[in-house]
C-alpha cells in the first residue's frame, strides 16, 4: 500500500509540473534564419480586428542580416525600417520599427511568432487574436 501511495504522489507531482500551454515554441535563431533567407509578401494583416491587408498590396519585404527591413513595390515606392528577433517569456518575438512611415507604422511593435516554416510566418500581437500579421514567401 505504501508503494501505491508513493507512486500516486510521484505521478501527481509529475503531472502538476507539466505545462498546460500547448503553443508551439519557435526558437529565436530559427526565426532569424528563415526571415532573412527570402523575400516576403504580407498575406494577412489585422489590426484591432480590422482587415488592413490592402495597405501592403504589392510590397515585397526583405529582412537584411544587418537588421534593416525594406518594403518595395514595382512602381518604386519603398519604406525602410529595422527589425530584430529575441525571446520574451519563452516566446520568439519579431520586433518591427518603421518609425512614423505612413501606414507602415501600424506594423511597429513586438510580434509573437505563432507559426514558422520556410514559406510562411504567422505572428500575433497580444492574446485576443485581433492583431495578426502573416508573411508568405514572394512567389
Amino acid at each position: 500500500m505504501k508503494f501505491i501511495s508513493q507512486f500516486l504522489f510521484a505521478s501527481f507531482m509529475f503531472l502538476s509540473a507539466c505545462s498546460r500551454d500547448n503553443n508551439n515554441v519557435v526558437p529565436t535563431n530559427a526565426l532569424t534564419s528563415v526571415i532573412s533567407q527570402s523575400r516576403w509578401i504580407v498575406s494577412n494583416f489585422r489590426k484591432e480586428g480590422n482587415d488592413q491587408l490592402f495597405l501592403f498590396g504589392g510590397y515585397r519585404f526583405t529582412f537584411g542580416s544587418n537588421t534593416t527591413v525594406t518594403a518595395e513595390r514595382n512602381n518604386g515606392a519603398a519604406a525602410q525600417g529595422t527589425w530584430n528577433s529575441s525571446a520574451l517569456n519563452g516566446k520568439s518575438i519579431l520586433f518591427l520599427d518603421f518609425a512614423s512611415t505612413p501606414d507602415f507604422e501600424r506594423l511597429n511593435g513586438n510580434w509573437e511568432t505563432v507559426e514558422l516554416n520556410s514559406g510562411f510566418i504567422r505572428l500575433q500581437m497580444g492574446t485576443d487574436g485581433s492583431n495578426l500579421l502573416s508573411f508568405e514567401v514572394n512567389p
